[in-house]
């Protein structure tokens, strides 16, 4: 509904801008209303499934820590790792594999990006400061160098954690 008054919005304003209308009927027919409007949902679905999953990891965190009030980092790990396999499936199912592999390599690179924006802080007002890309790369070349045996991003690889200070 909302991308049928959209199509004629745009068909409207190229009308009046002396605009053929056979481009907004390309428009139309290349991205009809139905399909966008199920995208628009899956989306929604996802997005919703997502945070049910999170949700539900903080019950899952309360139940175990209520039976068990001295939990293991490693029983709270296992519980976040199941998680996390859960939260991955439903954003790949909501948005795609691409969307999927961006949120593990940000996920991979989290122990390392406070430190890059602590410097990236500190340079704001030199004569050098950081742009967004280049805190990218630098995130990226210090990930290749912290990672452990098992592949994993280890911020106290080097016996400390990584630090600005």
């Amino acid at each position: 509904m909302r991308v049928e008054r959209a199509l004629d919005k745009l068909h409207a304003l190229l009308t009046r801008r002396g605009v053929a209308s056979t481009a907004t009927a390309t428009v139309s027919d290349a991205l009809p209303p139905k399909s966008i409007e199920s995208k628009i949902a899956k989306r929604s679905a996802g997005r919703s499934q997502a945070l049910d999953t999170l949700q539900h990891n903080e019950e899952r965190m309360k139940a175990a820590a209520r039976e068990n009030p001295k939990m293991t980092p490693a029983q709270a790990r296992a519980i976040d790792e199941q998680t996390n396999a859960e939260l991955l499936t439903s954003v790949r199912n909501a948005f795609g594999d691409a969307a999927t592999q961006t949120m593990e390599v940000y996920n991979a690179t989290l122990p390392l990006r406070g430190a890059v924006d602590e410097l990236a802080k500190a340079l704001f007002y030199s004569s050098a400061p950081m742009n967004a890309s280049q805190a990218e790369q630098l995130i990226q070349v210090v990930a290749q160098g912290a990672r452990d045996s098992q592949g994993k991003i280890n911020g106290t690889r080097w016996g400390r954690p990584i630090s600005t200070r």
